[in-house]
Order: C-alpha cells, then structure tokens, then sequence
C-alpha cells in the first residue's frame, strides 16, 4: 500500500512541477503533461525501488535527474517536434532540477516510511 502511494504522490508532484514549469514556458498540452508526468512516475518508482536502497540519496537524485531531462527531451523533440535549441534546452532542464529537489524531498520519506532505515 505504502508503494502505491509512493507512486501517486510522485506523479502528482511531477504533473504540478512540469505544469508550472513546461505548461506555462512551452507548447506541451495537458494531455501530453499527465502521460509524460506518468512516465517519468513509474520510471522513476522502479528506479527507486531498485537503486536507492543500494545506493545513497545524493546518486539517487542524480540519476533521477539524469533520467527526467532525458525523457523530457525526447518527449519535447520527438513527440512535439520542438526544436532542441538553447532556450528549449534551458526550459528542460529547469524541469529536471526542479524534479531532483522533489526527488530529493521523496528519496527521504522512501528511505524514512518505506524503507523503514534512518537517513
């Protein structure tokens, strides 16, 4: 149960961080917002899952990071045909350090109510 909450909260997290952020600055839909916060949801529960509890938050983050400017981009070249010029980039990767404080804020309870280890 607690999983499955885990994984609720991080979409929601990320379905208000990329509205605010790619909603407002690009031309990506709701639509398009929901199914790419759902994506990077579920990609990066089974991340967690897998990673954090081998490795510490910091990596994890990281990773996290890594990951959301990734399918971030791909989604915004190849799904919205936007060019990947520098202003573009910039709004993407705002995204993805916005994301990595939430993961970050989320790694914490993982490891503190799921994980049931200290920090």
């Amino acid at each position: 149960m607690k999983h499955g909450a885990f994984l609720v909260t991080k979409f929601i997290a990320y379905f208000v961080t990329l509205s605010v952020i790619l909603g407002w600055l690009t031309n990506f839909s709701w639509e398009n917002l929901a199914l790419l916060s759902g994506v990077l949801a579920v990609v990066a529960f089974l991340g967690d899952v897998i990673l954090l509890p081998k490795l510490n938050n910091t990596v994890a983050t990281l990773a996290d990071m890594g990951m959301a400017l990734l399918i971030i981009g791909f989604a915004g070249n190849r799904l919205l045909s936007m060019d990947l010029t520098l202003i573009n980039i910039s709004y993407f990767l705002i995204a993805a350090v916005v994301i990595g404080v939430v993961e970050w804020i989320a790694h914490g309870y993982y490891q503190r109510m799921v994980l049931k280890r200290p920090l």
